[in-house]
Formats: structure tokens, sequence, C-alpha cells
């Protein structure tokens, strides 16, 4: 902004702003002179501005959804019994198997 002011209405002013509540500043002035008939001052000012940063909204955990199904059980045993736990085979990775196995997507 290029502003033309007398000296102590310039002065007034950047008092008020630098003790003022506003979050405008100057950043910079440049080309200070006094005019040919040494009444008012001429200079070229930069303001800027700092806003807050909103903060993020929380993220809050999603609760896994609820299942109907029964816990799986295991075949060989009466009702009641412990879960069966899957078998390993030769190399080392495990293998469910059944109607409530996960399914390869």
């Amino acid at each position: 902004v290029s502003l033309t002011a007398k000296e102590q209405g310039l002065v007034n002013f950047l008092h008020a702003l630098g003790s003022s509540a506003s979050m405008i500043r100057v950043r910079d002035m440049t080309r200070l002179r006094l005019d040919a008939a040494g009444q008012n001052l001429s200079a070229s000012v930069t303001f800027v501005a700092s806003f807050q940063k909103s903060p993020k909204a929380a993220k809050t955990p999603v609760p896994a959804p609820a299942t109907s199904q029964p816990p799986v059980r295991g075949t060989n045993g009466p009702a009641g019994s412990a879960e069966k736990s899957p078998k390993k085979s030769a190399g080392g990775s495990s293998r469910v198997t059944g109607t409530n196995a996960p399914s390869k997507k």
C-alpha cells in the first residue's frame, strides 16, 4: 500500500495497529520520504494478516460392527468345546477353512 499522511497521523495509525487485538501487522515499510512542501510523509507499506489455524477435528475411533453370528466351534467335540485352532502346513503358514473363513478379494 502506498500512503501519504501527516507525521502525527501516520505515527498514530501505526501505534494503534500494533497495540490493538488486530491480527494485521506491518511487515515492511519502504520509500519513507517527506514531500517537497515538508508537510506530508509518503511511504510504501506491506501489511500481513495472521490467522490462527482452525484445530483439526479429533478423530474418534469407529467401533467395529456387531455381528449376529455365533463363534465358530470345532467339529470334533461337543457343543461348547473350545474353538478349533487352524492347522499349520509344512510351509509354516496357517490356513483357515470352513464357511466363516475370510474370502480373498
